[in-house]
């Protein structure tokens, strides 16, 4: 029977004054285990980063208990605390004139400081932290010049060298362009999956986290949590329940949040080939943008027009066909143009 690696029981999470007690999260059990990367999303102000810190121990829960392998994280000393746990924060700290391999050096501290492990262990640890991350070829160099997903990736280095069961990110891909955020996301699950590092991160990138996490921790607006497989979450409606807003809603086809917009047109959309798929994809996308919606050949009668995409090679057009004859486009912007300026085309025969 698998043990997790950080548990909880009856938590309850906020801040507590001489006058005053602030609830945040009334939480359900949580388990994370060995070699697991969860994701935990949640609405602005529903106590994500408090959520985090009290499972670090840097502020008390208000009731409940944390365990760490099994121990209660209150009796975990200060020392063994440090080697189970590495958090990467959100932002950039002041690295000074440090080189990145004496930022990742920092890593080792807990185990310098108490006694554990050899220079000659240390170093190799470094530098094995530096190959997972793919920054070996920058460790001579002065981190205060790396771009901010190259010192994102030197952070997770230096949380690596602590050699940690659990690694906890408070929105490590906040600062980083969209390319960077999918690497960074690549990286930490090649960490759980091939080093059995448990990984607990927040973050605001819902597509990425439906597609990389193996589990999502959902905090709801009003305190409580759901949780569960990412594709479990999208199926079952909760993603659109919690984050539901006004004029917004979640397609569970595109995995992706869209405006709500009035539908002014239908149309069948035909492909030839299955290679074609992902271009009807995005052709539907295009046309939901001006309020055209796609419908399925057997419900043709409702439609407005028919869209025929038809490829040779690297070439794409799209063929409508109304009442009024075909037309041909070469690109989505055309094609969208065009029937954003018609909008009244008749119906299909």
């Amino acid at each position: 029977m698998r043990k997790p690696i950080l548990s909880t029981h009856a938590l309850v999470t906020g801040y507590r004054s001489r006058r005053h007690e602030r609830i945040l999260g009334r939480l359900p059990d949580l388990e994370l285990y060995r070699g697991e990367m969860v994701c935990l999303i949640g609405p602005n102000g529903s106590g994500k980063s408090t959520l985090l810190k009290t499972l670090t121990g840097v502020i008390p829960p208000l009731s409940g208990s944390i365990y760490l392998s099994g121990l209660p994280l209150p009796s975990i000393s200060a020392g063994d605390r440090a080697r189970s746990i590495a958090v990467v924060l959100t932002g950039r700290p002041d690295s000074g004139f440090l080189t990145v391999r004496q930022l990742v050096v920092m890593g080792r501290y807990p185990h310098r400081r108490y006694g554990t492990g050899s220079k000659r262990e240390d170093e190799a640890i470094v530098d094995r932290s530096l190959v997972l991350v793919g920054a070996e070829d920058l460790a001579s160099m002065r981190a205060s010049n790396l771009s901010d997903g190259e010192f994102q990736k030197v952070m997770i280095a230096r949380a690596l060298a602590q050699e940690p069961e659990l690694l906890i990110l408070d929105e490590p891909a906040a600062f980083l362009d969209l390319t960077r955020r999918v690497e960074l996301m690549h990286l930490l699950r090649t960490i759980a999956r091939e080093e059995g590092t448990s990984i607990l991160l927040s973050s605001h990138d819902l597509e990425l986290v439906l597609r990389s996490s193996d589990r999502v921790w959902l905090m709801e607006q009003r305190g409580g949590m759901r949780f569960g497989a990412p594709e479990d979450l999208v199926l079952n409606g909760v993603l659109e329940e919690v984050f539901h807003g006004e004029g917004v809603s979640f397609n569970r086809e595109l995995g992706a949040f869209v405006a709500d917009r009035p539908v002014l047109a239908r149309a069948v959309v035909d492909f030839s080939d299955e290679e074609e798929a992902p271009i009807k994809m995005w052709t539907g996308r295009a046309l939901s943008r001006i309020g055209v919606a796609s419908v399925e050949d057997d419900d043709r009668e409702h439609a407005d027009f028919r869209i025929r995409i038809r490829r040779a090679e690297t070439l794409c057009t799209w063929e409508v066909e109304d009442e009024n004859g075909v037309r041909s486009f070469t690109s989505l912007y055309d094609l969208s143009r065009a029937l954003d300026q018609e909008k009244g085309i008749a119906r299909l025969d």
